[in-house]
């Protein structure tokens, strides 16, 4: 079984798009929607939420942890890995850099994502191991998270922090954009109406899900969330039409003591 875990419930992105390639394949997925936003939280904090889902997960059966959080992977994957034994890790930015590599025509990539994935420099660290020369432009696109989670990606006002956000990285001439969060692949459409028909998009949810080898299982998916509210809904209509979809609540009681 595969375990998946997010800071909330954008993590699911990256779910769907592992489900699209291996229909098969069982998943238990956990969302910290109870103590969402990871992406203003110092590194410890982050490190700490992140061990107690992992634990969850792999009591539960999983057998590969996927960390579907741009910003936990940026600075809690060691700290996973240590505590798993045998069981893989999968994080967001490994399988993702070469996408971002071999899409570059100039060399110019920028990288948008969370306050914390952005001060990481986990992104232009990797990136940079594996080509020196690169211009790299970041830029943490904090208001991003909650235009999606309110479904405004066609708000005027959406248009309005896309312009302030991007329009550095636009002037800049990068040719690939990396979307360093689950929430923004939502925002794809408005992203390139913005930068233009040459921008290349990276969404490292779909990177992440070529990881996997074709898995014919139960096919199950679960779904643990600390906190249920409306704002989780958009993210579960993706899964519409799936009939082996269970949907649960975890107390953060439950997990606190891992």
């Amino acid at each position: 079984m595969l375990g998946v875990f997010d800071s909330g419930a954008g993590g699911l992105t990256v779910v769907k798009e592992i489900l699209a390639l291996n229909p098969g394949i069982s998943i238990c997925y956990v969302g910290d929607t109870a103590r969402v936003p990871w992406g203003n939280k110092k590194p410890d904090t982050i490190i700490h939420y992140s061990r107690q889902l992992t634990k969850f997960l792999i009591k539960k059966g999983a057998n590969t942890i996927v960390i579907a959080c741009h910003t936990a992977s940026s600075v809690a994957l060691t700290a996973v890995s240590e505590i798993v034994g045998d069981v893989q890790v999968i994080d967001m930015i490994s399988p993702s850099v070469l996408e971002g590599l071999n899409t570059t025509r100039n060399g110019k990539i920028g990288i948008i994502g969370t306050r914390t994935t952005i001060n990481s420099k986990s992104w232009e660290t990797a990136l940079l191991k594996l080509k020196s020369g690169l211009k790299i432009i970041q830029k943490s696109c904090p208001l991003f998270v909650p235009i999606v989670e309110e479904n405004l990606e066609d708000h005027p006002g959406a248009y309005e922090f896309i312009d302030l956000y991007l329009k550095e990285i636009k002037d800049l001439g990068v040719d690939t954009l990396i979307l360093a969060c689950t929430h923004y692949p939502f925002l794809i459409p408005q992203i390139k109406n913005y930068m233009g028909l040459n921008i290349s998009l990276v969404n490292p949810a779909k990177s992440v899900a070529k990881s996997f080898f074709p898995n014919i299982d139960t096919g199950e998916l679960k779904i643990y969330l600390t906190d249920q509210t409306p704002l989780n809904n958009r993210f579960f209509m993706q899964f519409k039409g799936m009939g082996n979809v269970k949907i649960n609540t975890l107390s953060l009681e439950e997990i606190e003591h891992e």
